[in-house]
């Protein structure tokens, strides 16, 4: 042993016989004689702890999700009751009221070792770090086994004698003579697609059937593989490694900051919370950029665009489709599973060997962890194995860390909330109930989790992540972007990076890191705290005054914060999934709450059958749909079913614009002063756009051609002298409109990677700086000719695309790919399937919106007086 570890055992002995005296003298029933007797007995706890903590732990590894969670305090405690039996001088009872004792002391001791910590600052992120790797290793280790195991079957299966049968075109034969693998001898890792078959979702490339087979035809690519650079030859596989699989080669690590403008991140560089982020900027190893999100500025519109480079379709966080008859919410993992069967194209950013990792689409990513759209489609065994995290929760150090953080963090959120109340801190929203168990579940556990997940991958050297970490963006909603305890989630995220960065140099290949966020947000009280009533019953009013009354079941206002449960009805309905005792404690205990294997916690949405209108709200942006009217309503029949709706609308003092589609004048933007015709930027009156900045009218033109746009796209009001708009949503901190913060993501990489010089509007624009990011490392597979051209989805989540080309809705329940209506012209290697589209958000205002040509006469909208 060499001298650091010496140092560190006496250390740890040292630590250990000072938790277990203060233990001892706290825990009633245990008792010692001599003060001697403290530093034996943990000479003895250590010694017990490596005896049966192996065995106990793979115990609670059969039992899987809930055996980890649910047992690992008992395993402290029976190592600790063992012991202290054992140790001389200690008198425990060798009944149950003894192992009563020891399992107080074990919760003891665990707050015992956390207060120790924070008193004498240990260097906490150093040894989460250290024991993130060491579950990485065992995983790995536990892989290697199985591709060694998988290699002898099939050594087997070579060597035994096989009748005649003809070649399956979904296993074709290795280049070079070798015999396809017999069907059945080797199964598909969980969350891979067999062996000559593409990933759930993505389409067959034109032209070469069985091509780019499942991800084991290279070995390390499943969650239980080795290191990626090893070969493992099964049927399909390539004769040569793919130039990502070289871990010579610098892998990319993408950590999306979910929520994060532009404005906060500097703001906190400059009082310096953020000490990695400021080294790393400061140094010059990388520069601080930023974009510009369109519409909608969510993270389900972003994230697609990021990771498969469209966004079509996409109109908001959530919307009403028409054409099936219900309400789409992207965040319920089979909305995003037909939302990415759409989008995607299969060259997804992380196509050639990625792991996405807690995000809501996959980016064709081989392997898929806590991916909400992986879930809806079906693809089980996404949480990793048990084992990967068995050692954390059954660990006393992982078990002190889970649950001390956690519950601090709770006791943290409600001194943060009665002191704002206290403070008179204004705007504000109520934060009880559940969201505080939802706050130490996101930002402490998942958190973790994530953190782990993306150490286990760096251990195995794949070739890039993708994760988001969505703690700031919980906070805010709730606190606001600029308060505090916001601010305070960045400090902890500046401190993953770090642990991250420290990872990097003991991983299998060097690693380079981006930073990035979806969005921003905006701070403003609410629609209902400024005006009293939620936005559906002012448009159920100004209806009725206009037309005939409406009974209230027939305003459907979809207005409650789903948002933040979308992580952990993932991981839930995960859990759910698993074949194990915790999938069936888990399906059995939120029966009530699971529809089509899907949990849903959170606000329930009311399902009314054909409602007359639909407010469908996704921060201060609310889709107004009118349910029982086909296809989008033009503004001509609004006004002969319900005069004057559109401009008393537009008119509320909380509303900033409502745009509409006109049969004669294409998309209008009306306002409470004045119109913009979109088709050729006419403007009667004052520029309702005017105050939300130069990109708006492309936004808006682009949302309002999308085959599934809503009626009436309403904006809130945008103060101009605060920068707060008014959210129709109860959160205080939002995002999904126009207005404020919420549209300035931040972009941080690398200085000697290129980007351009003219500023990147909109994430597609994005996406194709973060393709060309991989290209120029290697990263990406040359795609031969023919699959350039492979159109993408043109329908997404059952709507079209407008303009030349466009196909009918199809019917939201749908699963599979839509067929486009033509074919897609071949675009650029890299940028498949995007000819044509990606330069769709950058489009002039003119040429936004489809529809017969607009007049030269002015807008066919009155203006009413606010």
């Amino acid at each position: 042993m060499t001298a650091a570890g010496v140092r560190s055992a006496l250390g740890a002995w040292l630590i250990g016989w000072l938790v277990l005296y203060l233990t001892i003298r706290l825990v009633p029933g245990l008792s010692m004689r001599d003060w001697w007797d403290a530093p034996i007995a943990a000479l003895i706890v250590a010694a017990v702890g490596v005896v049966l903590r192996p065995p106990l732990t793979s115990l609670v590894v059969r039992l899987s999700w809930f055996g980890v969670f649910g047992l690992g305090l008992l395993v402290d405690a029976c190592v600790l009751w063992t012991a202290m039996w054992l140790a001389p001088g200690i008198d425990v009872d060798a009944s149950a009221a003894g192992f009563g004792s020891a399992l107080a002391a074990s919760w003891a001791s665990a707050v015992v070792m956390s207060l120790i910590g924070w008193v004498f600052v240990l260097d906490d992120d150093e040894a989460f770090l250290a024991h993130c790797v060491r579950m990485a290793r065992r995983v790995q280790r536990r892989g290697r086994r199985l591709d060694r195991r998988a290699e002898r079957r099939l050594a087997r299966a070579r060597r035994e004698p096989a009748g005649p049968a003809e070649p399956s075109a979904a296993a074709p034969a290795i280049p070079g003579g070798a015999p396809p693998t017999r069907p059945g001898r080797l199964r598909p890792t969980p969350g891979h697609p067999a062996p000559g078959r593409p990933a759930p979702g993505r389409p067959e490339p034109a032209g070469r059937p069985g091509a780019r087979p499942g991800p084991r035809a290279v070995g390390g690519l499943s969650p239980l593989s080795g290191t990626v650079g090893r070969p493992l030859a099964v049927a399909g596989a390539r004769p040569t490694l793919p130039g990502w699989a070289d871990v010579s080669r610098p892998g990319v690590v993408f950590v999306q900051l979910d929520g994060v403008s532009a404005p906060v991140l500097r703001w906190m560089l400059s009082a310096g919370e953020l000490p990695t982020l400021s080294r790393w900027l400061r140094s010059g190893s990388h520069r601080l950029g930023g974009w510009t999100s369109l519409l909608p500025s969510t993270t389900p519109a972003a994230q697609a665009a990021l990771l498969h480079g469209s966004n079509e379709g996409i109109p908001g966080f959530r919307w009403y489709e028409k054409d099936g008859g219900r309400l789409v919410v992207s965040n319920r993992p089979r909305d995003a599973a037909d939302i990415e069967a759409r989008i995607s194209d299969g060259r997804g950013l992380l196509a050639d060997g990625g792991v996405s990792i807690s995000n809501l689409f996959s980016g064709d990513a081989p392997v898929r962890l806590l991916s909400m759209s992986g879930l809806g489609a079906k693809q089980r065994g996404r949480l990793g194995p048990s084992a990967s995290y068995a050692s954390f929760f059954t660990h006393p150090y992982g078990f002190t860390r889970g649950v001390s953080l956690a519950v601090g963090e709770m006791v943290k959120e409600m001194f943060q909330a009665w002191r704002q109340r206290r403070l008179g801190v204004e705007p504000r929203v109520p934060r009880s109930g559940s969201y505080i168990a939802l706050r130490a579940v996101t930002n402490v556990l998942l958190r973790d989790l994530n953190t782990g997940l993306v150490v286990e991958q760096m251990v195995r050297g794949v070739p890039c992540v993708y994760v988001d970490y969505v703690d700031y963006d919980e906070i805010a909603h709730h606190a606001g972007p600029g308060r505090p305890e916001s601010l305070r989630s960045l400090s902890g995220l500046d401190r993953v990076l770090g642990q991250l960065e420290r990872m990097a140099e003991r991983a299998a290949r060097p690693y380079r890191f981006v930073v990035l966020s979806d969005h921003g947000q905006a701070l403003g009280a609410t629609f209902r705290q400024r005006f009293g009533r939620p936005l559906e019953e002012v448009v159920r009013e100004l209806m009725c005054s206009a037309g005939r009354p409406l009974e209230p079941g027939e305003t459907a206002g979809v207005t409650a914060p789903v948002e933040q449960w979308g992580p952990v009805n993932v991981f839930l309905s995960q859990l759910a999934g698993q074949p194990s005792v915790s999938g069936d404690v888990t399906r059995r205990a939120l029966r009530g709450r699971t529809a089509r294997g899907e949990i849903s916690l959170g606000p329930v949405e009311p399902d009314r059958s054909a409602p007359e209108v639909v407010v469908a709200s996704s921060g201060n942006l609310a889709l107004v749909s009118f349910a029982r009217h086909a296809g989008q309503l033009p503004y001509e029949r609004i006004e002969e079913l319900w005069p004057g709706l559109v401009a008393r609308l537009a008119a509320h003092p909380g509303v900033g614009f409502v745009a509409v589609r006109s049969t004669e004048s294409g998309p209008l933007v009306v306002g409470g002063a004045g119109v913009r015709r979109l088709r050729d930027g006419h403007v009667d009156g004052a520029d309702p756009l005017e105050p939300f900045g130069p990109h708006a009218a492309a936004a808006v033109g682009r949302v309002m051609g999308f085959a599934n746009a809503p009626d009436l796209l309403v904006n809130s009001m945008l103060d101009p002298y605060s920068n707060e708009v008014a959210a129709f949503e109860e959160l205080v901190g939002s995002h999904g409109g126009l207005g404020g913060w919420q549209t300035e993501g931040v972009l941080i990489h690398p200085a000697s990677w290129p980007v351009p010089d003219e500023p990147l509007v909109g994430a597609e624009a994005v996406h194709r700086v973060l393709v060309g990011w991989l290209e120029r490392l290697g990263l990406r597979e040359e795609q031969p000719a023919e699959l350039t051209a492979v159109p993408r989805a043109a329908t997404p989540v059952g709507a079209g695309t407008a303009g030349a080309g466009a196909v009918d809705a199809e019917t939201v329940e749908a699963v599979g790919p839509a067929q486009p209506a033509q074919p897609a012209q071949p675009a650029q290697a890299g940028e498949a399937g995007e000819a044509g589209e990606a330069a769709r958000p950058a489009r002039p205002a003119e040429e936004a919106g489809a529809g017969p040509a607009a007049g030269d006469g002015a807008s066919p909208v009155r203006i009413v007086d606010k």
